[in-house]
């Protein structure tokens, strides 16, 4: 684990957890979950340096949960909050949780159901490039039954 503090210590978002040096990884909470039940994950920053993303992806979060439709991945989408973007900065050696609520209300128009998902996260190593997330990981299946 670093042992360098992040980079921006006053904005950086997360928790210390263990990572994998040089990796940005998305860890699942679990690989199977119950129709209805929270998917919950967790982005992790394995890098020496912070990074940044922005919320309002699916379920107002970090992320993009994907469902597996014939043989493509399509995006969950709904973020139903009244104000702008915000940017999150993750920092060295930080993971932050995300929780994607199967009831929310910010799904209502594209609801959890039973099949094949996984996560997407994109981000960026400049805080400054509002919107340009220039890498993406992805997280192992899941399975909603």
């Amino acid at each position: 684990m670093p042992t360098d503090p992040p980079a921006d210590p006053g904005s950086a978002s997360g928790s210390p957890v263990p990572v994998t040096a040089g990796k940005v990884e998305v860890r699942l909470g679990k690989s199977t979950y119950r129709s209805g039940e929270a998917v919950k994950a967790t982005v992790v920053n394995g890098l020496d340096r912070a990074i940044y993303t922005e919320d309002f992806k699916t379920a107002c979060t970090i992320v993009v949960l994907q469902r597996m439709q014939g043989d493509s991945w399509t995006d969950v989408t709904g973020c139903a909050l009244g104000r702008p973007t915000l940017t999150v900065t993750i920092g060295s050696g930080l993971g932050q949780p995300v929780n994607i609520g199967a009831n929310s209300f910010h799904l209502r128009d594209n609801p959890i159901w039973q099949g094949t998902y996984r996560i997407k996260f994109g981000y960026r190593l400049d805080r400054d490039r509002f919107g340009d997330e220039q890498t993406v990981v992805y997280s192992t299946q899941l399975i909603v039954q």
